[in-house]
């Protein structure tokens, strides 16, 4: 009888464990510019992402947002989500200096200092860019992040 319970519950604990290490959709908390919290969640879309891990003050970044708001068919064909760990004051002013407050298509905020996205994805340079389908699957980084403007995506 012993036996026969240590092998249903190294059963029970061999597939709580393989169940754990499966892939599971990348998710993060970020709050907006009116600090509201939002649960993201790649499983939540129907259309690919487009993430980008900004920084407010950074000068390739304002560049990339720049060429981004130009391009306008990225925000048809992407849910576009730009994320920072910037106060939500400075987010503020980004948002208002490129007038994305009522960008159709576009998710903004801040995870704040809490960096959980940044640590997970080990983001190191920005803007960090890249394109993720459902369930969390990446499909591209972008080494270089103007580069996404010259490809048929």
């Amino acid at each position: 009888m012993r036996r026969l319970l240590m092998v249903v519950v190294i059963g029970i604990m061999t597939l709580c464990n393989m169940a754990s290490s499966q892939p599971r959709a990348l998710e993060f908390v970020i709050a907006d510019v009116n600090g509201q919290y939002h649960m993201i969640s790649l499983s939540a879309f129907k259309k690919r992402m487009l993430l980008i891990y900004f920084m407010p003050d950074c000068d390739d970044c304002r560049a990339f947002t720049k060429k981004l708001i130009k391009n306008g068919r990225l925000f048809d064909n992407f849910q576009v989500t730009m994320v920072t760990n910037s106060d939500l004051g400075s987010l503020k002013k980004f948002v208002t200096d490129f007038r994305l407050d009522d960008k159709k298509g576009l998710i903004i905020g801040t995870e704040g200092w809490t960096a959980t996205l940044q640590r997970s994805l080990k983001i190191e340079r920005f803007p960090f860019v890249a394109i993720y389908k459902t369930k969390g699957i990446l499909i591209r980084k972008f080494s270089d992040p103007n580069s996404l403007f010259s490809q048929t995506l």
